[in-house]
């Protein structure tokens, strides 16, 4: 009652309050009943999403075992939160990732040089095989029919959504790291990402810096790309108020 009052207030003078939209917002709008986190780490995303308000169905993606025990025991209390101790790529099987001393720069992609610029701890300390499965797999037989696909596997961002495209329908949304700069070796540009999710019938949404330049803070290193479906304007419910 009091904030609909103040903004027709500040509507009769002309102003207006304009809310920076935020992730848990837009799986609302988009009545999303399944996010998919893939390269979960220790459960960082899943308890920020929570954290958030979103209260919906995660499953979440971490091959990395020794992480992946951290992941298991902060969702074990979550009745709706699943996960899997698995990569994710263009199709199953195996793959050696390279483990770092700082395990979230973690990645199946080697490091550039760059790399130990931006953290001396994206070095590998080891490597470690693990199994790999693909999102159309992981969606087959699941009743969720508005995914949110949360993508963070340093570099290896395209091969998972070529496993995806047979199941992209149902992918409401994506959210994708991109970087400005190379970490990983043998990685898309900024330019060919967006063109490529374009291409795939997505439009971006939203943008936040995830890292900035070392010695430049005020310019990005990686954003986290929200894209929505590029046919998904105008249907009702989108864009409407929680």
């Amino acid at each position: 009652m009091i904030r609909s009052f103040i903004k027709a207030a500040l509507r009769r003078r002309g102003w207006q309050l304009v809310r920076e939209p935020d992730l848990v917002t837009y799986l609302h709008s988009h009545r999303v009943d399944l996010v998919v986190d893939v390269g979960a780490n220790a459960g960082q995303f899943g308890q920020a999403l929570r954290r958030a308000g979103y209260r919906g169905r995660i499953h979440s993606f971490e091959p990395i075992a020794e992480v992946f025990e951290q992941l298991r025991r902060v969702a074990s209390a979550d009745p709706l939160w699943s996960v899997t101790c698995a990569a994710v790529g263009a199709m199953p099987g195996e793959a050696e990732i390279n483990v770092s001393a700082l395990s979230v720069l973690s990645s199946i992609k080697p490091s550039t040089a760059f790399a130990a610029t931006f953290d001396a701890r994206s070095a590998a300390v080891r490597t470690e095989r693990v199994p790999v499965t693909t999102i159309a797999a992981v969606l087959d037989g699941d009743a969720a029919g508005a995914v949110f696909l949360k993508v963070d596997t340093q570099g290896y961002e395209e091969e998972v959504l070529v496993g995806a495209r047979p199941v992209l329908g149902r992918v409401v949304g994506l959210q994708l790291e991109l970087p400005i700069s190379h970490l990983y070796a043998g990685v898309w540009t900024f330019e060919e990402a967006i063109a490529r999710v374009r291409a795939l019938g997505y439009t971006p949404a939203q943008f936040r810096t995830v890292n900035p330049v070392p010695g430049d803070p005020a310019s990005a290193l990686e954003f986290d790309c929200v894209f929505r479906r590029a046919d998904a304007a105008g249907q009702a419910g989108f864009g409407a108020e929680p």
